[in-house]
């Protein structure tokens, strides 16, 4: 998926890996603090199937993970989405957007309490009081405690998975004809894992570009926009690593989509 399809402002939400090696960290993302803290990307233990985030801290000193050069407006309030669960007791995650220099103040805090030891969402909010587009997400353990990271997001509240600004930009296009998911991407692209919930679809490794798709803009997104911009689909069929049977399938999904609708 590009993107600016999509409507999150952090980079890899779902952390696919390979980690850090350094510090077992998932790419896009960078340890905050290691002095008393263990990561490692746990292979099959997320929501889709993939790795989750662990951050083990052993310290009383504030742990965890943080991602720079996010961008960010003032006055706009962002939603943070998270799916945690937790070993042996409930452990207290800060939620913070900040500036870059440090020892400056933080421009929002949020905190959550991860009290289960299933995978559940929680969500807090942030309203920034100024433009900047170095701003830092930061995300860490208060104390002492055991858990693992699903997925992050930070999207403007209100706004869905697709990027807004993008849709209304496609839309004074006037499109007539739009194809999906486009060219060589499609040589292994399985239409399947864009569809249903987004918090279960899965990043997957493009053996052929080295890359990672995503699938949170899929299937059903596209039809979605199609369907509210008076646009003709045009989908682009597996012929790479997928099988007629496959593309039989998707075209019947989609017009069973479109009849329910």
């Amino acid at each position: 998926v590009v993107r600016a399809l999509t409507s999150d402002r952090l980079d890899n939400p779902k952390f696919h890996g390979p980690a850090d090696p350094q510090t077992g960290v998932a790419p896009g993302w960078r340890a905050a603090g290691m002095g008393g803290m263990r990561c490692e990307l746990t292979a099959g233990m997320s929501l889709s199937g993939n790795e989750s985030q662990l951050l083990h801290s052993y310290s009383w000193v504030p742990q965890g993970m943080l991602q720079p050069g996010r961008s960010v407006r003032q006055g706009e309030t962002l939603e943070v989405e998270l799916w945690a669960k937790v070993r042996h007791h409930p452990v207290t995650l800060q939620i913070e957007l900040t500036p870059l220099p440090l020892r400056q103040p933080a421009y929002a805090k949020a905190s959550v309490t991860a009290d289960a030891a299933y995978w559940k969402p929680y969500r807090a909010r942030l309203t920034t009081p100024c433009d900047d587009d170095a701003a830092v997400f930061r995300l860490q353990l208060m104390g002492p405690g055991y858990v693992w990271i699903d997925q992050v997001h930070l999207r403007p509240v209100g706004e869905g998975h697709v990027c807004r600004a993008l849709i209304e930009r496609i839309r004074s296009l006037q499109v007539p004809v739009l194809r999906f998911p486009g060219g060589c991407i499609s040589t292994n692209y399985h239409w399947q894992h864009g569809t249903g919930p987004v918090h279960l679809r899965p990043v997957l490794a493009d053996p052929v570009f080295k890359w990672s798709t995503a699938y949170d803009f899929g299937t059903d997104e596209y039809l979605d926009l199609c369907l509210t911009q008076g646009i003709r689909p045009h989908l682009t069929v597996n012929i790479g690593s997928g099988t007629p049977e496959e593309a039989a399938a998707w075209a019947a999904y989609c017009a069973d989509w479109f009849r329910q609708r």
